[in-house]
């Protein structure tokens, strides 16, 4: 628990996306439970009365669900590797820093450049990134 307290530092200019994270995996959760209990009413329902309209709104609902949480499950990977990404180019940053980090200088001294996803694309194409700076 120490070593995970010492990262708060890092992850304190990240907290709207760790927090907007935890939004989506709730919402990933409440998805996750709505599929079987539709499919619990139409078994109970649907099958046993016979009613083709539920049967259909229960294929819609299942459907538009699905899509929903693959929309939702990407823009929650997406934060996560930002904020991972985030908080490895400040602690690679901050091993650099010849002096040792306090809490009110954890966001101060670090270039604007490194929040945004410009440190993937220097990875793998540097022409690109030049392009993008001019």
């Amino acid at each position: 628990m120490k070593q995970l307290s010492r990262l708060g530092p890092f992850l304190r200019a990240c907290w709207v996306q760790i927090l907007l994270s935890l939004i989506f995996l709730l919402c990933l959760t409440g998805l996750s439970l709505v599929i079987p209990g539709m499919i619990r009413q139409v078994i109970d329902v649907g099958l046993s009365q016979g009613e083709v309209t539920l049967l259909n709104q229960s294929a819609a609902i299942i459907l538009v669900t699905g899509i929903t949480r693959a929309i939702i499950i990407y823009f929650q990977r997406y934060l996560n590797e930002w904020v991972a990404g985030d908080c490895h180019v400040r602690i690679r940053t901050s091993q650099s820093q010849p002096t040792s980090m306090t809490k009110s200088t954890a966001t101060t001294w670090i270039p604007t450049w490194t929040r945004l996803p410009f440190d993937r694309l220097r990875a793998h194409q540097p022409s690109l990134l030049r392009q993008a700076h001019q």
